[in-house]
């Protein structure tokens, strides 16, 4: 019966606690959508920085006249690795001539673990190389020398890769080392971490290797993120529930005397009262949950903004049932007196 009481005083439009239940719902969506604007926005900037370089990290020996390899096999392995999108050889460029091109084009030998579209087609053109081309169009290059290439239109590189500005084409399946080798990081991940786990994982001959980034960092734009007072939104929504839940009280002052003159214990009555914010609770939840799983595509994990709203949701029933609860501690005459 109490159980039947709260659904009836949350969920009937005449009740008292239905704008109530309209502004979980609302609060609930919002914070998912202030999540995914704060995730886009880390997305983007992470975006901007990357090309940038700042995921980039560069394996070359300590001098120029330095005996230091790494093996391909463990250089082109790191993909292996989650925390790693891309890693290869870098070869030492050569000068062309390209018919569509020009003259003097710089041809790069790379990894394909480095630049993907080499394993279905014969070179890739730097974007830097033929800026109005369509990303989507097959491009047939030839050669001074006669030779045809089906060749691709690569996408913006990273700073620290070559291959923007210059032909890429395959290493040669020959070469078993190199000396310098070319690694691109999750951006999520803290850089100097991830540094440890590609220089431990190289197998190197002669001297070490020097890791480099064409990018310096001067403040941590995911700790900054990851810091923000804003993913706390849930549990302040929580509490402001709580004061909303008790000014509520006020106001259901004669509907409350009402439960309590029936004979209503005051122990049943805070019962329902919880029962009422779980209610409301739970459509919070259920309304973030929502919006998650249709706004999920936007973020790198779609649990959160779910695990945050269960939290909200949790601290609603707390804050607010407690703050609802207090009104059956006065007494019943009292209630009749502020209708």
């Amino acid at each position: 019966m109490l159980v039947r009481e709260a659904v009836k005083n949350v969920l009937s439009p005449a009740a008292r606690m239905f704008p109530v239940l309209a502004v979980a719902v609302l609060l609930g969506a919002g914070q998912t959508a202030l999540v995914v604007h704060q995730a886009d926005a880390l997305g983007s900037t992470l975006d901007d920085l990357g090309l940038a370089g700042r995921n980039v990290v560069v394996l070359t020996p300590p001098a120029s006249d330095a005996v230091s390899t790494v093996s391909r096999t463990s250089c082109d392995g790191l993909t292996r690795y989650d925390q790693v999108q891309a890693a290869g050889l870098v070869g030492r460029a050569e000068r062309t001539d390209l018919v569509e091109l020009g003259s003097f084009v710089p041809l790069q030998p790379v990894s394909d673990t480095l630049l993907p579209l080499l394993t279905t087609h014969d070179a890739v053109v730097g974007a830097a190389l033929w800026p109005d081309a369509d990303a989507d169009e097959s491009i047939v290059l030839v050669t001074a020398s006669g030779q045809v290439l089906q060749a691709a239109l690569g996408p913006p590189v990273p700073a620290g890769i070559s291959t923007g500005a210059a032909l890429g084409v395959p290493l040669d399946p020959t070469t078993t080392t190199g000396d310098h080798c070319v690694v691109v990081l999750d951006p999520y991940l803290p850089v100097q971490e991830s540094r440890q786990v590609v220089l431990s994982e190289l197998q190197l001959v002669g001297e070490p290797l020097v890791a480099t980034s064409p990018y310096s960092e001067t403040v941590d734009v995911v700790a900054r993120h990851l810091a923000r007072t804003e993913r706390f939104l849930p549990g302040a929504v929580a509490v402001l529930a709580g004061f909303t839940a008790l000014a509520l009280s006020r106001l259901r002052s004669s509907e409350l005397a009402a439960y309590r003159l029936s004979g209503t214990s005051r122990r049943s009555l805070a019962t329902m009262l919880l029962l009422e914010q779980m209610i409301v609770a739970g459509f919070f939840v259920t309304s973030g949950t929502t919006a998650a799983l249709v706004l999920g595509t936007h973020l790198r994990d779609p649990a959160v903004p779910v695990l945050w709203a269960v939290v909200g949701g949790l601290a609603w029933v707390v804050c607010a049932g407690t703050a609802a609860s207090a009104a059956v501690l006065r007494r019943a005459s009292d209630l009749a007196k502020d209708r």
